[in-house]
């Protein structure tokens, strides 16, 4: 029984590892649930107000999508989450001009690039990679 056990407990161990390695190369625009991290720098200036503002920021961006929707928090308690953001599964990119927002945001399994993303509440810009 207890080799047994060991046994299992390896065999979960060695599926979980290779769970592990595959999402460090997913492509989040294949994937209906994707949580990854990417490091480099960021910008954020409030539409409201204009007292808020960030540039070049080092920060950690958590891109958390589930289903067509994204969410991107960024480390920096001076750059607020950005929310909501819908872009068409199988789409690395996205170009969007409407009254509510404006703006490209490309993402692939090694970089995001948040150029200039305006909504009501302001805008964000980002260069970063995958880690």
């Amino acid at each position: 029984m207890k080799k047994l056990n060991m046994i299992f407990a390896a065999m979960a161990a060695m599926v979980l590892m290779a769970i592990a390695f595959t999402s460090c190369n997913q492509d989040p625009a294949d994937a209906d649930l994707f949580v990854g991290r990417y490091e480099g720098t960021a910008s954020y200036a409030s539409t409201k107000d204009g007292l808020n503002l960030a540039v070049g920021e080092k920060v950690t961006i958590t891109v958390v999508k589930v289903g067509d929707t994204y969410t991107f928090r960024f480390s920096s308690k001076n750059i607020p989450t950005l929310s909501g953001v819908k872009m068409e599964k199988g789409e690395n990119t996205l170009v969007t001009l409407s009254s509510d927002e404006a703006g490209v945001i490309r993402i692939d399994a090694e970089k995001l690039t948040i150029a200039a993303y305006t909504t009501k509440e302001g805008s964000w810009t980002a260069n970063a990679t995958r880690k």
